[in-house]
């Protein structure tokens, strides 16, 4: 049985990743919970390992999270870049540098809002404190694998679906349980999303080659699609749309109430322009190497309850 190191197993998508392999891999965890074999804040503090790890999956990470000063964005650098020095000087130090190494980034680092099927190719522009430490945190673990002669694999997931899922489609759920959730422009507009259960299988397959990748559930649902799929799973009324022109002045509103009281509201203009635009990326590297993932649509009922 092969040897395996996963950081952040007890979160959303490390459960996915730690049970998919534990049948085939002997696996310990560093991280934060009580349950981890390694109780460390990586983000401070350098590891000792007992062991070697021939595979190495680091998912710890800080993210969903509006930084509201400076020191909160210092923390997404500390966490994602100094939490991703200190693994590496760990492991490092453990005697046996590992031949695989999985990375899970983020596609925050294009800086973008929306976009049509971008690909991996397209340049880091991210401005904000998440986006730039998911790139920095990118170049430090490549540069470490050339040195090392590592099999560095990152995946830049979009939005993660699955039961209890963090997040905007979280939110969604919670807002048409409570009758207010709404679509603009008739929910015309698109996300990319993927399965957790599709991402492990993936890793399997192309740990060994590398590379980055987008993964995505290829049909990259409409908000539409989505409402539609969420209220007829808890039997709910299909949502009203509303005409963008009274949800914009709507928007206005909140920001600025938002600006004076310091309290974060339900719709901001950000957030009206990221429900009326499509931002989708190309899996097409993805599926060269055989992988196949299930639309999201299909599976609602797994993840709404």
């Amino acid at each position: 049985m092969g040897s395996m190191l996963i950081t952040g197993a007890s979160g959303f998508v490390g459960k996915y990743v730690y049970d998919f392999f534990k049948s085939e891999f002997k696996i310990t965890t560093v991280g934060l919970a009580p349950t981890d074999n390694y109780i460390c804040d990586l983000s401070v503090q350098v590891p000792v390992f007992q062991d070697d790890y021939e595979n190495v999956i680091h998912l710890a990470g800080l993210a969903h999270k509006v930084p509201k000063s400076e020191s909160e964005k210092q923390a997404f650098f500390d966490v994602n870049c100094n939490g991703l020095t200190n693994l590496l000087t760990a492991l490092n130090n453990q005697g046996r540098i590992p031949r695989r190494f999985v990375l899970f980034s983020s596609v925050a680092v294009y800086g973008l809002d929306y976009g049509h099927l971008i690909n991996e190719m397209a340049q880091h522009n991210a401005t904000d404190a998440y986006g730039k430490s998911k790139s920095m945190a990118e170049n430090i673990l490549i540069d470490w694998g050339k040195i090392n002669k590592v099999a560095i694999t990152i995946l830049r997931p979009p939005l993660i679906v699955g039961k209890d899922a963090p997040g905007n489609l979280g939110d969604m759920v919670n807002a048409i349980k409570r009758g207010l959730y709404f679509n603009v422009k008739n929910g015309k507009a698109r996300r990319s999303m993927v399965l957790a259960d599709d991402i492990p299988p993936f890793i399997q397959l192309v740990w060994n080659k590398g590379g980055i990748y987008h993964l995505t559930d290829g049909h990259n649902p409409s908000f539409k699609e989505l409402s539609l799929a969420i209220t007829s799973k808890l039997g709910k009324r299909s949502v009203i749309n509303l005409p963008y022109f009274l949800v914009y002045f709507v928007a206005l509103a909140f920001d600025l109430l938002s600006f004076l009281v310091r309290v974060k509201m339900p719709l901001s203009v950000l957030k009206l322009r990221k429900l009326t635009q499509s931002y989708t990326f190309d899996d097409s590297l993805a599926r060269s190497m055989g992988w196949e993932s299930t639309s999201v649509i299909s599976v609602t009922q797994r993840w709404v309850c």
